[in-house]
């Protein structure tokens, strides 16, 4: 944040990269920016947000766990293994998730 606010990157030419954010709503922004400074940013938990659809967008984004989507089939085969035909997905933030879901 501070090379955004200083424009100054000459006390950043050490900078290689960021570990972090851990949170998917601070990481979208953080990665964008990123890619205007060439600095690798790598997320440790952020499963949301950012899409290996629209990597092109965030070349220096790196994540450690899998995107949300990814998880769909995990979350078929245990659905089907349990013989459930019918699920319910409640969230807080009404349609934030709606990307991962379908009917």
């Amino acid at each position: 944040i501070d090379i955004i606010k200083t424009k100054d990157t000459s006390r950043f030419r050490s900078t290689v990269g960021m570990l972090g954010p851990a949170c998917s709503d601070t990481v979208e922004p953080i990665a964008g920016v990123s890619k205007h400074f060439r600095t690798v940013v790598i997320s440790y938990s952020a499963e949301g947000s950012i899409s290996s659809d629209n990597s092109n967008d965030y070349p220096y984004f790196f994540r450690t766990i899998a995107e949300n989507k990814q998880y769909k089939h995990a979350y078929i085969a245990t659905l089907q293994a349990l013989g459930w035909s019918k699920v319910a997905a409640l969230t807080q933030d009404g349609q934030k998730y709606s990307d991962y879901m379908s009917s």
